[in-house]
This record gives C-alpha cells, structure tokens and sequence, in this order.
C-alpha cells in the first residue's frame, strides 16, 4: 500500500524519517515533476499510475503532498480498492480546511473538501461547506478562469452539492460552451454535467454533454459504461443501451456492469412502452434525487420486497389464440400493482445506475437480480409454473375455436 500524508498525521515511521532528510533543488525539481506527472495521471484516469507516482514523492518528501494530492490518492485507492481510503480523505480535509478559512481561498480547495466530505459520507457537512463556496462565489470572491471549462464544472457542482440544482445550470453550461470550443472537458465531468442537468430537468443540456461524450469516449468498458450513464441521463434509451451493451461484451468480471445496465433499460423500455413514466418520488414524498447512496439501496430493498409481494397476486387463464390451451396471466389487479411496483424499482434502479453505485452488488445481496435481468411477467408465469389445475385448464378452449 502507498503510505503518503502530512508527516504530522502519518503513522509510518519510515515515512516521517525520509521526509526529514534534506532534499536538494535539484531532487525537487524532480519531485515537482513527478508530482505533476501523477496530477496528469489522473486527469487521464489512470490511477494506478497516480498511485506509482505519488508514492515517489511521499517516500522522498512527504511534505511535498498536498491536500488535493492526498484526495487523489484517496480517490485513486478506493476506485482501484487497493485499502482503506478514509485515512487520505482526512488528511485531505486536514490541509484543505486551513486554506478555505481564509477568504481567498481558490475554487479547486472546496471543490476537494466537499468531495472529501461526500466520499466520508459527511453530506451535512459537505453542503455546508458547498454552501460557503457559492455564498463567496456570489460575494465576488471566487474567480473562475472564462476560458477553463474544467473551472466551471467545479463550480456548478458546487451549487449542485449546496442543493442548488437549478444554480448548476448556468456554470454546467459555460463548462460545455468552453469544451465546444476547444477546451478539454474531463470524461467523467461530461458525464456529470449530463446527470446534474438531467435532475435540473435541462434535457438540452444533458444531450449536449452526452454529445460532446460520444465524440472522444474510448472503446474499453469503463468508457462505454460512462457514455452510457450520460446517454441514459440524457434520456437516450436507446444509445444508452448499445454502450452499455457494448461495454457488457467484455470478458469476465469487467463486462458485468455493462449486462447488468443492459438490463436496466430493457425494464425502463417496458414503462416506456406501456407510456409509464418513472416517478420521481418515493410512496414517501421522499425525492429520488437527494437520497443518499444507503437510502437508494435500503429504497431498492423495499421496492424489490413490493415487488415480489404483488407477483402473488391472483392470476387469470388467457386462451392461446392460435392453439388448444392456455397460459397463465397476472390478473387485471394484479398487473396494476406489478406495473406500480415496477416504476418505483426501475426508477430507483436508473438513479443508483447513473449515479454509479454498485447496483450489481446490491442486487446479488438483496436477491433482486432476476427483476433487474426478466421481465416481470416472465416472472409471474414461471412462479405459477406447477401450481395449475389440469382439470381446469382441459375445459378452456382458444379463442375463434
């Protein structure tokens, strides 16, 4: 594991000595560069490289990590689940908490410390702190470069963690206008631009990020899942699903997400094509939107338990119509509550989908896989299978016979 921190919060003996050792301008230069080249590592995605990189300089000089280099550390960890993140997140919150108590404090610090904040799942205090951005923001005391598309970004979702969702707006799309023109815009931040307009109910906003996406998104499943997502928060089913198909292709572990998203729109087109529209509010009046990654998941559970409960229901016998016999079918009461049920669980089932929770990791521990991946009157018939009476079933006769 790579040991890096402030030597006043590390606990590695061997760290806190080599930082004390002294280091020439010539080693520093060289440790600037790495350190930029772990930064650029990281705008690329490629964490493992963040990692190799940042464990070069902390190893020579901890106190050349700085509080966003612990968050990227941090991030990087957890994404590649290499240990225990919370440490870095910390020790991020540590440094980055001394700068944003002074007034001119740069936008990149509180964009950092409230996703340090969120990914410790400290959401209050995250909207306090996007909350004091956006008031200096609106004071004059922020500036964000015209031209830097990734500066905008930072502060729409800004507003978007303070719980201004229509305030991201207006910075989500000056992010998009300055990548059109040719600035870079991050993958995953098009990606995010594409979500926060798809809840600040902006399709065109969404489409356009989505766009921007498909233009440049590489062909490996984490590309595909993330054009997908964004597609999908577009409200493009059907280019939603040819990426995540695409991206469920891949062999093994990797191409399972992908399947698993599949099947996710499969279920959303079955609303579409019955002209449902997925809510978006639980039974509760509470918004899908500010649910937190635990409530989505303790939502899905009780949704999925709804869900199984309305498959009991009471069934009716259908004549084929071109055969002798019949097939069981939900009755017209039943139907009503499995299509109810289906709503709540699909709609709950997309946000943890766009917003990348683990989905398949709840489904596999809830035991909701088959909702996800059969369509539910599927699921009705075979319950039902072996529990028909055959004297019954010999008296009904097909339609036109």
């Amino acid at each position: 594991m790579i040991r890096l921190a402030r030597c006043a919060l590390t606990l590695c003996v061997l760290l806190a000595l080599t930082a004390s050792l002294p280091v020439s301008a010539a080693q520093e230069m060289d440790l600037d560069a790495k350190r930029e080249e772990a930064r650029s590592a990281y705008d690329r995605g490629r964490c493992g490289e963040v990692l190799a990189a940042y464990n070069q300089v902390g190893m020579r000089d901890a106190n050349m990590i700085t509080g966003v280099d612990n968050y990227r550390i941090g991030f990087c960890m957890a994404f590649l689940r290499r240990g225990d993140a919370a440490p870095y997140y910390e020790a991020a919150l540590a440094e980055l908490a001394i700068v944003t108590a002074t007034e001119d404090a740069p936008l990149e610090t509180y964009f950092y410390q409230v996703n340090a904040l969120l990914n410790l799942d400290r959401k209050p205090d995250a909207v306090k702190a996007a909350r004091l951005a956006v008031e200096r923001w609106e004071a004059g005391q922020l500036v964000v470069p015209e031209e830097q598309p990734e500066a905008w970004f930072r502060l729409g979702k800004i507003f978007r963690d303070a719980g201004n969702i229509q305030g991201a707006v207006e910075p989500f799309s000056r992010a998009l206008a300055a990548a059109e023109a040719g600035g870079t815009l991050r993958d995953p931040y098009l990606e995010r631009i594409a979500r926060g307009a798809s809840e600040a109910g902006n399709t065109d906003l969404a489409r356009r990020a989505g766009a921007l996406l498909a233009k440049h998104a590489g062909t490996d499943a984490v590309s595909r899942l993330r054009l997908g997502k964004a597609l999908l928060a577009a409200g493009d089913l059907a280019g939603a699903r040819e990426a995540f198909a695409s991206a469920g292709k891949t062999p093994g572990e990797a191409g399972l997400p992908g399947q698993y998203a599949t099947r996710v729109v499969d279920r959303m087109q079955e609303l579409t094509k019955w002209k449902l529209d997925l809510p978006q509010e639980l039974p509760d009046g509470r918004s899908l939107i500010e649910l937190s990654a635990a409530e989505t998941r303790d939502a899905l559970g009780n949704a999925s338990k709804a869900a199984f409960k309305a498959m009991a229901g009471r069934s009716i016998e259908v004549p084929f119509r071109k055969k002798a016999g019949t097939r069981a079918m939900p009755h017209p009461d039943t139907l009503a509550e499995m299509r109810s049920a289906q709503q709540i669980f699909v709609a709950l089932t997309r946000e943890a989908l766009v917003r990348g929770y683990p989905l398949r990791e709840w489904a596999v521990g809830g035991g909701f896989t088959t909702l996800i991946y059969h369509p539910w009157k599927k699921l009705f018939r075979q319950r039902l299978r072996g529990t028909r009476d055959p004297e019954i079933l010999s008296t009904l006769q097909p339609k036109g016979e």
